[in-house]
């Protein structure tokens, strides 16, 4: 839908908006997006806020437990159940490939947040999200993990 005419010669493109729309519309995703919002329509959301932050609260405790890790703000009110952190002398991207071999997911990175770690001297975090399929086993086995990691980095 975004061309007029196709020639060897000469290309012309409709005007905008539809010379910017190329491609097949994203009809599966949307359909895809649709099944979602009725599955987690099911959910009372206040619930399931409370499960996922009960779950990084417990991480965070977990965590500052351990010594030699650094949570960035941990303290923001209505944050979500995310943690962001380092652990002392492990670069975040070998942490979470370590992690990644024993199935525990993170991301590593700057994570958009340049300008905010740049202010902090800060290379890369880890982060640790929760949802409403996660377990209160799935924070043992993570901080397990973490406890693991520190061993293979000595």
């Amino acid at each position: 839908e975004m061309i007029e005419t196709v020639a060897f010669e000469k290309i012309t493109f409709k005007k905008p908006p539809m010379r910017f729309e190329a491609g097949t519309p994203a009809f599966v995703e949307a359909i895809g997006l649709g099944a979602a919002v009725d599955y987690l329509s099911g959910y009372d959301r206040a619930a399931v806020a409370a499960h996922e932050n009960a779950l990084a609260q417990k991480t965070a405790e977990g965590l500052r437990s351990l010594g030699g890790v650094k949570l960035y703000g941990d303290q923001i009110k209505g944050k979500g159940a995310i943690i962001s952190f380092t652990l002392d002398g492990i670069h975040p991207h070998d942490a979470a490939t370590v992690l990644d071999q024993m199935g525990i997911a993170l991301r590593a990175g700057r994570h958009c947040a340049d300008p905010f770690m740049a202010a902090r001297g800060i290379t890369a975090t880890l982060r640790a999200s929760f949802g409403l399929y996660n377990t209160e086993d799935d924070v043992t086995r993570f901080l397990d993990g973490i406890v693991k990691t520190r061993k293979i980095f000595g």
